[in-house]
């Protein structure tokens, strides 16, 4: 295997995880020299710099730093970690959470075997208070693989929600994102819900593992979690500005309606 796959990690506040997120990626059994780990530091007022600083330390041939001064949230550490990224594949990973130690070459395999523009595995929610994985099932059917080939199966697959709209739990092809000029909404959250379902429009390949392979942390204070907070109302915009893009793009011509229904679930 000669290809990089880029590992993309947005950090922001994250002191307390950040070690148990990078002990999960540099310890993949794809092997570390096929990893190219980009950690954006978004301006965390805690101790996460100096952490990720001891990690490039260590592993300088592999991991990349950016440290930014000023919050630009997710989308914008993502955007900056993929202008920087070299890698035929891409995975987004956060920083509090953390992958089973086979997941990456497995995704790999999965993308080279079939030919894929995204492999996608399962994910499961974990916590502090005890190991939920030992617990929970870990698979739930067998692998497949879908190829879009008409705008009628397109149709089919955008309404759905066979893929959700995270990107954490996915590997793509470079390729899909640079050639399409993919980018994630900045200075706002749920931005992996533009990001989702505008990729959507491009892969023609996708293979589903159907194994729990992603641990997302929930965290008591994280975006998800905290109710009644003003930037949920981020996702009203989000949605809005996913269907200017659309349109911009030319592709309500052929999805209109599915893409209606998209904006009505979200909105």
């Amino acid at each position: 295997m000669k290809e990089k796959v880029s590992v993309i990690i947005p950090c922001y506040n994250v002191e307390l995880y950040i070690d148990r997120c990078l002990n999960s990626v540099v310890n993949q059994t794809i092997g570390l020299d096929k990893l190219e780990i980009i950690c954006v530091n978004d301006a965390s007022t805690d101790g996460t710099w100096e952490k990720l600083c001891s990690w490039e330390k260590k592993y300088s041939e592999n991991i990349i730093l950016i440290n930014c001064t000023e919050n630009g949230a997710q989308g914008r550490a993502r955007n900056i970690a993929l202008s920087h990224a070299s890698g035929t594949y891409i995975i987004f990973l956060d920083s509090d959470d953390w992958v089973e130690v086979d997941t990456y070459e497995r995704m790999y395999q999965a993308m080279e075997r079939y030919d894929c523009d995204i492999v996608k595995c399962g994910w499961i929610t974990d916590t502090d208070q005890g190991d939920i994985w030992k617990t929970k099932k870990k698979r739930f059917g067998e692998d497949y693989l879908l190829n879009f080939d008409s705008v009628q199966e397109r149709r089919k697959f955008l309404t759905t929600g066979l893929m959700g709209h995270m990107c954490v739990d996915k590997m793509y092809r470079a390729s899909i994102i640079f050639d399409h000029q993919l980018t994630f909404p900045e200075q706002c959250k749920y931005e992996d819900i533009y990001w989702g379902i505008l990729s959507y429009f491009y892969v023609d390949r996708v293979y589903f593992m159907e194994e729990n392979m992603y641990h997302y942390f929930k965290n008591s204070v994280s975006t998800v979690m905290t109710r009644n907070a003003a930037y949920h109302m981020d996702m009203l915009a989000v949605v809005i500005d996913l269907w200017e893009e659309c349109e911009r793009r030319g592709l309500l011509e052929y999805y209109y309606t599915e893409m209606e229904l998209n904006f009505l679930i979200y909105y």
